[in-house]
C-alpha cells in the first residue's frame, strides 16, 4: 500500500506530496489539473515504464517541469551555472512484512546511503 509518493520537477509538478487515504482514493479536479500525470508518475516509478513502453524508449523533454526548465535556460542566457532541471519521483509504501519480503529500495531521499 502507497504511504506517500513525493514528485519533483515532473510534468506539471515542481513539487508535490500526496499521501493517499489507506482505504479508498478519488482523482477530481479539472482538466490539466494533474490526475493522470500523478498516476503516469506513480507508474512510472513502480514500473519503470510508461505507456506500456520502458522508460528509456519514451523519454522525451516534455516530461521536465516547464517552469523549472525556463528557468534553467535563463539562468544559462544570464551567464550562469545553473544545476540542469532533474525528475524525481519516490513511492513510499507501507512497512509491512510482505513488501520487506518481495521488494526491494530501501534508500530513499529520507534515508540516503
Amino acid at each position: 500500500m502507497i504511504e506517500r509518493v513525493r514528485i519533483q520537477g515532473y510534468r506539471k509538478f515542481r513539487e508535490l506530496t500526496f499521501a493517499p487515504y489507506q482505504r479508498l482514493n478519488i482523482l477530481v479536479g479539472d482538466n490539466d489539473a494533474g490526475k493522470s500525470t500523478l498516476l503516469e508518475a506513480i507508474t512510472l516509478a513502480l514500473t519503470g515504464r510508461i505507456n506500456g513502453r520502458t522508460a528509456s524508449d519514451e523519454v522525451n523533454p516534455f516530461w521536465f517541469n516547464a517552469q523549472m526548465v525556463k528557468e534553467f535556460f535563463t539562468a544559462r542566457s544570464a551567464g550562469e551555472t545553473p544545476v540542469p532541471p532533474a525528475i524525481e519521483i519516490e513511492v513510499f509504501l507501507y512497512d509491512r512484512d510482505e513488501f520487506q519480503r518481495n521488494l526491494f529500495g530501501a534508500n530513499n531521499s529520507e534515508l540516503p546511503v
